[in-house]
């Protein structure tokens, strides 16, 4: 189970900021954790329930560096510099599996999201893309993995109640990393897949 955390000062990956929704993000590259197989389908599942417009905006994932522990990587790094960086950061890092913590609702928001372990081997991974050479923006919160159920939604107590009542039960398998590159207002892109452990 993830540790407790204060959440009274996170950064949130599906459009984060401290001015909600409307917030813009800074041109650059998230490195995202995407979440596949039964997860996918039981997190999608929810968020179409609970947020139809966040399932839209995009599909479930974690953000690795981004919105937390790091900033983007700087849009000016070449694909390549940054293909060959992260392959050889995670040429050694084993596939490995998570357990979604509990929701929490990130107070004075209507963000509801599943907490994730920040320690542990999703740390490590964390800190190996951070050391991998790459130069990324600033950040000004530390670490704090998450998956988002509902951040578009207005909640009433009955909604609060239903959301945090879910469960994400499937262990989210981490074998491969996603760089989402984003330009705001258009829409993030998907321009590169690492496998870990040098997959293929």
């Amino acid at each position: 189970m993830p540790a407790p955390r204060d959440f009274d000062h996170q950064e949130h990956d599906d459009d984060p900021g401290d001015d909600g929704p409307g917030w813009r993000r800074a041109a650059g590259s998230f490195v995202l954790v995407p979440v596949l197989g039964a997860a996918r389908d039981a997190l999608d599942a929810m968020r179409r329930q609970a947020d139809p417009k966040l399932a839209a905006t995009n599909p479930p994932h974690l953000s690795l560096t981004g919105s937390s522990g790091a900033g983007p990587i700087l849009p000016e790094i070449a694909i390549d510099r940054v293909r060959e960086c992260i392959e050889a950061a995670v040429r050694d890092t084993p596939p490995f599996t998570l357990a979604a913590g509990l929701p929490m609702r990130f107070p004075g928001t209507d963000i509801v999201s599943f907490e994730l372990d920040p320690h542990g081997p999703l740390r490590a991974l964390h800190e190996r893309v951070k050391a991998s050479g790459l130069r990324f923006g600033p950040v000004r919160f530390p670490f704090s993995p998450h998956l988002t159920i509902s951040y578009y939604r207005t909640l009433d107590r009955a909604m609060e109640r239903q959301l945090l009542a879910l469960r994400l039960t499937e262990p989210i398998v981490v074998d491969r990393l996603e760089l989402s590159r984003t330009n705001d207002p258009q829409p993030p892109e998907t321009v590169l897949t690492v496998m870990l452990g040098g997959g293929a």
